[in-house]
């Protein structure tokens, strides 16, 4: 009798055991889409705090990715706001440093002539697989000169 118990009892743990281990490897388990848009967010403002803390001049290419599971995403940077959308879920984060989504003529510029050109500037949107483009330049404000982040999309 005490062989048939032990069998039951061992069955039973076996089945618990893939119950388990069937729950761990369930896809909202591995992927977890809502951490992973916020570290792509946050991997995005990071470069761009990299970029300005150098203190030099710099453009570097970012390729908006997708999600693990494949799932693409939209990205979208404003002066103040970068955010990332996937289905329902958004991401939003404020980074270090103003990115200025307008380009830059050359002519000096003043604090209210760039809030101006921030005001008019919609922010530009990226989809997964496309560039967005960070570029780091001095330019002369308030006849001085001065290093701005610029975020564009190649033409």
């Amino acid at each position: 009798m005490d062989f048939v118990v032990s069998k039951v009892a061992m069955s039973a743990c076996a089945l618990m055991v893939v119950t388990i281990l069937a729950g761990m490897v369930e896809q909202g388990m591995l992927f977890d889409d809502r951490s992973e848009l916020e570290g792509i967010v946050r991997q995005f403002c990071s470069l761009a705090g990299r970029m300005m803390t150098t203190g030099s001049e710099a453009k570097v290419g970012w390729t908006v990715p997708s999600l693990a599971d494949g799932q693409g995403i939209e990205f979208r940077v404003e002066r103040r706001v970068v955010t990332g959308k996937a289905d329902e879920m958004a991401s939003k984060m404020q980074p270090m440093f103003d990115i200025h989504t307008w380009e830059w003529d050359g002519r000096g510029l003043n604090e209210s002539v760039i809030a101006s050109f921030d005001g008019a500037s919609p922010g530009i949107v990226a989809v997964s697989g496309r560039t967005v483009f960070l570029e780091a330049s001095s330019v002369i404000l308030d006849d001085e000169p001065r290093l701005l982040l610029f975020a564009s999309l190649p033409a």
